[in-house]
């Protein structure tokens, strides 16, 4: 008798213990929802104005150009001797008019003029010198730089010489062979002139300083009458 009286009461606590768990709502898992949910922002369309044709909000590339100088600042030639400056060191020179141009440079002690029927070059040597020609006598008038091929097929522009109003491009075989560096001189009441620079691409940094030097300090020599 007493142990049926302990099992109904065991079944009636369980009776009311699943009557008290039926009345709650069931548990949910919220770990899983607690982290922050990815949403994909789309940027709306810019306006573009009017007026200007830009898109109005974005910021638009900053374009940087390179500032130009004159490499050559003044052609009177007023005679007198003058020292050039050369990688921060001064060099006594000597002036040299070339042959058919009313043209003259200061050369160094390292310089020479070479003299063909053609006319005359200045130079370290044979294979590396400034030489001069009218543009209106160039295979490409309309496009002196193309006419640089002769010192190799490729045209390019080497970012040392863009500063200078007067360069124009250079062309050489893309090795440390020949190039050629070119620049365009004007002057009042004489044809444009192509000045060009001739020398093998290894030899740039020996070079290059000296014949910009040379070139700096070309000069105009004044053509008495009847000469």
């Amino acid at each position: 008798m007493r142990i049926l009286f302990r099992i109904c009461s065991m079944l009636s606590l369980a009776a009311l213990i699943s009557c008290s768990s039926s009345g709650q709502p069931a548990r949910t898992e919220t770990l899983a929802s607690s982290a922050p949910i990815a949403t994909t922002e789309q940027t709306p369309p810019a306006e573009v104005s009017e007026a200007t044709g830009q898109q109005v909000g974005i910021v638009q590339p900053l374009v940087t150009t390179i500032p130009k100088t004159k490499l050559i600042k003044n052609l009177t030639y007023t005679g007198g001797e003058k020292k050039l400056t050369i990688q921060g060191q001064e060099y006594p020179s000597a002036f040299v008019e070339i042959d058919l141009h009313p043209y003259g440079f200061y050369i160094p002690d390292t310089m020479q003029e070479f003299v063909y029927e053609d006319g005359s070059e200045i130079g370290l040597n044979k294979s590396e010198f400034i030489a001069m020609s009218e543009v209106d006598r160039l295979v490409h008038p309309d496009n002196p730089h193309e006419s640089l091929k002769f010192g190799g097929e490729i045209l390019f522009q080497d970012k040392d010489l863009m500063q200078y109003e007067e360069y124009i491009g250079s062309a050489g075989d893309g090795g440390g062979g020949t190039r050629v560096d070119g620049f365009v001189l004007k002057h009042d009441n004489t044809p444009d002139m192509l000045l060009y620079f001739l020398y093998f691409n290894r030899n740039k940094e020996k070079v290059l300083p000296v014949f910009l030097e040379v070139a700096r300090n070309i000069k105009y020599i004044e053509q008495k009458p009847g000469s």
